[in-house]
């Protein structure tokens, strides 16, 4: 029997009296007069907007349905320590196997910033080395072939180590280092439109400079940044938040189990997820959307890696390459080459399900 897809519906008056947040991508329909909402996953069921027939409905591409991708980073143990790569290297998220070289983004970048449209991915800030020269260049480079990258605007200065998140309409760089800043470490939220390309423009702070951290969530409705080394030099465990309609200045609406950094980071629909791989842990630790509340620890990796790159797909978390360990306490290595993917839907252990064509560390995650 074919599988059926049912919508939530209800007449007019029932959905205004209860007016309910539809999720991100969630649909309504009235039976009584045909119209349809679509949700974004804050916003009330009386705030939202009709979709009529002229008008495009943005969705949040931050789960991948077909493919994850590693892009530039560096084969050495440190992040100037060889020459940036430009490769595109993508593996399946429908089905476990390797990952193929692609094509190349126009210049060689190790620990950008990455986000995502339907039909493009994001690359912004970095580090080129040699000659270790902070960019400030964003990138895009094309999901179907010829997977061509272009350059499309700039950041307000060069930085590496940023953090990036996605809306359904612009891309985010947030926070990183630049020694052309003082203090070094950003606070700075930075957008830029995804329908033109354009340079992009100062849109809030974090409630504290950083960098060194995950490449940043996305909810339905903000983003969020966890963890990394702060402006008075040390560790932090603060999750920041900052809405995409707004922008304005970062909440801080919980705290990880621990500070940490060169961490990886992946998003569900429901949930932030930030790997953690210092100290005792080894493991990947989860936080809500829906509240703001501390991360807890949710389930353990196939195995440590550090400066790795995070996907997501709609059902599963992958980390690819990084600086593979041992165990949470042991030596730390050159870069590495395994896909780990983790589960969503329960606290299964990670697994290896396939190999990067080339080990890598510093590179930039993404999907499509």
């Amino acid at each position: 029997m074919p599988n059926q897809i049912k919508i939530r519906r209800d007449t007019a008056s029932n959905f205004r009296t209860e007016d309910p947040t539809l999720a991100a991508g969630e649909f309504a329909l009235e039976t009584d007069t045909s119209k349809i909402k679509v949700g974004d996953g804050s916003t009330a069921y009386n705030s939202l907007q009709y979709i009529d027939g002229d008008a495009a409905i943005s969705f949040l591409i931050v789960q991948g349905s077909n493919y994850g991708y590693a892009v530039g980073g560096n084969t050495g143990n440190g992040i100037g320590s060889t020459a940036s790569l430009t490769d595109i290297q993508r593996w399946s998220v429908t089905s476990d196997g390797n990952a193929s070289d692609i094509g190349d983004i126009t210049a060689g970048r190790v620990a950008g910033a990455s986000a995502t449209s339907t039909t493009h991915g994001y690359v912004a800030g970095g580090l080129i080395a040699p000659p270790n020269v902070r960019n400030n260049t964003i990138y895009k480079f094309a999901f179907t072939s010829p997977y061509t990258a272009t350059d499309v605007g700039d950041l307000t200065n060069g930085y590496f180590r940023g953090m990036g998140s996605s809306s359904p309409t612009d891309g985010y760089h947030t926070g990183g280092r630049s020694p052309a800043l003082s203090p070094q470490y950003a606070t700075i939220h930075e957008k830029y439109p995804f329908a033109s390309d354009t340079n992009a423009t100062d849109n809030g702070d974090l409630t504290v400079g950083r960098y060194n951290t995950g490449a940043g969530n996305s909810s339905g409705s903000a983003s969020y940044f966890a963890g990394g080394y702060s402006d008075t030099q040390s560790l932090t465990n603060i999750i920041d938040k900052i809405p995409f309609a707004a922008g304005g200045a970062a909440t801080d609406v919980g705290d990880l189990p621990l500070s940490l950094y060169n961490s990886s980071s992946c998003s569900s629909i429901d949930n932030g997820y930030v790997t953690a791989v210092q100290s005792d842990y080894f493991s990947i630790l989860k936080f809500p959307y829906a509240s703001d509340t501390d991360a807890t620890d949710s389930q353990d990796l196939y195995d440590g890696a550090m400066v790795a790159a995070g996907s997501s797909s709609t059902t599963s978390g992958y980390i690819s390459g990084g600086r593979p360990a041992a165990s949470p306490t042991g030596p730390v290595g050159n870069a590495g080459n395994t896909i780990q993917k983790f589960p969503f839907a329960n606290t299964t252990t990670g697994t290896d399900v396939g190999d990067l064509v080339t080990s890598v560390t510093h590179q930039i995650g993404n999907q499509s």
